[in-house]
């Protein structure tokens, strides 16, 4: 790499840094219990408790790539400003990974291409996963399309299987 690949390289990461911290700055001026996680990935998220019952998006993610038994989470969050601000917690879990048992997350067929993080792969749902959400304040609009994705399956299924 050159001298000006790296300095360009190295302006570019400068330019992203100050975006972002002009982004929290605003985001804690509207909302004074802001907080910040990083996840494993070393991504920063935003966080709002005061955000709970307006988030109107989720994202699902395996909480180890690896492993065939992580769990499923979800990170609801509102978009403002085209910043993604995230619940508080940021995350909860819904589920565990099983590739034996358990539930499809996505209504899409196995033959269709899937735009959904988890796509292929199944969860044992866990039967609380939406009181918990309720708990929280968690919007029932996140709730209810989560419902529509994972839950094609009454709890009474769910508990009357042998894992």
């Amino acid at each position: 790499m050159t001298v000006e690949e790296i300095l360009k390289k190295k302006k570019e990461e400068l330019k992203n840094l100050k975006t972002e911290i002009q982004t929290i700055e605003s985001l804690k001026e509207s909302f004074s219990d802001l907080e910040v996680h990083t996840n494993r990935k070393k991504v920063v998220m935003c966080c709002s408790k005061s955000v709970n019952s307006l988030v109107t998006e989720y994202e699902l993610h395996y909480s180890c790539g690896c492993c065939n038994d992580a769990n499923v989470e979800i990170y609801p969050f509102l978009i403002i400003n085209g910043v993604q601000l995230y619940s508080s917690p940021c995350y909860f879990v819904i589920g565990q990974r099983n590739s034996c048992y358990g539930y499809k997350l996505c209504d899409c067929d196995e033959d269709d291409d899937c735009n959904c993080p988890i796509d292929e792969d199944e969860i044992i749902v866990d039967n609380n996963w939406d009181k918990r959400l309720k708990e929280a304040n968690i919007s029932e609009q996140v709730i209810n399309k989560l419902k529509t994705r994972v839950c094609n399956y009454t709890e009474t299924e769910l508990e009357d299987e042998n894992y």
